[in-house]
Order: C-alpha cells, then sequence, then structure tokens
C-alpha cells in the first residue's frame, strides 16, 4: 500500500476508492490537547473506550481489543 500512501491529487482518491484505509485505536496518547502518557495504561484504555462510547464511529474507526501482556 505504499503507492496509496505516497499518492496526490486525483490518483489519491481513485487510489482510496480502491483500497480504503481503515484506523485501529488501542492506547490513547493525548486527549483535549494534553498528553495522558504519564497515566496508566489502564486509565488510558478506558478513556478510549469511552471516546469511543460517547461518539459512534463508523466502520473504518475500529477500537482494538485490549491484550494483556
Amino acid at each position: 500500500m505504499k503507492r496509496r500512501a505516497a499518492a496526490r491529487g486525483r490518483s489519491a482518491a481513485g487510489l482510496a476508492g480502491r483500497w480504503p484505509a481503515c484506523f485501529a485505536a488501542f492506547d490513547l496518547l493525548q486527549q483535549e490537547g494534553q498528553e495522558v502518557l504519564n497515566r496508566p495504561y489502564k486509565e488510558r484504555r478506558a478513556r478510549l473506550e469511552a471516546l469511543f462510547n460517547d461518539h459512534p464511529l463508523t466502520a473504518r474507526w475500529t477500537l482494538c481489543p485490549m491484550t494483556r501482556t
């Protein structure tokens, strides 16, 4: 998909139609302009999930399942 990432102008629209991009979120790094990296992961994850609950998103936006290490 490098071609799609580097495309500009008309070719970008055509490539986006053929290979739509998706966004998968698994962590929250900033919120309302404030960095939250110093907060525990569980808190950042809860904030991220709250964003998805408060703002229903379309199919190309996905909240990745939380993994345990």
